[in-house]
């Protein structure tokens, strides 16, 4: 309680305050014929305690794989040119008419 507030609280309890029948109120006035003032509190800060608790939980994690085979088939075209030779033989035939002969006459070579 702040100071302020100590006085507000006394001021409100002193001896000059009458009751109802504007009597004195001798026990708030002699100290020596009441038992001790209870004091408002002082309410201090609070001391933080921390509790901790603990839950465990499974997570399942599923980190699927797979895998592919691949067969690779390769075909090779090879080309080839095969050459073939052909030989021919060619005949030239030539005809020679000679007109009738007379007897006697040759046939000259020009």
């Amino acid at each position: 309680m702040g100071y302020n507030n100590w006085n507000n609280w006394n001021n409100s309890n002193n001896c000059n305050n009458n009751d109802n029948n504007n009597h004195w109120n001798h026990d708030q006035c002699n100290p020596c014929h009441q038992g001790p003032q209870v004091l408002p509190p002082i309410v201090h800060p609070p001391h933080c305690h921390v509790m901790h608790s603990k839950q465990e939980y499974i997570v399942p994690e599923v980190h699927p794989t797979h895998t592919t085979h691949v067969n690779h088939h390769q075909c090779n075209h090879v080309h080839s040119y095969p050459h073939s030779c052909d030989m021919v033989e060619e005949t030239h035939t030539e005809h020679y008419h000679c007109p009738p002969q007379m007897p006697g006459n040759f046939p000259r070579p020009w």
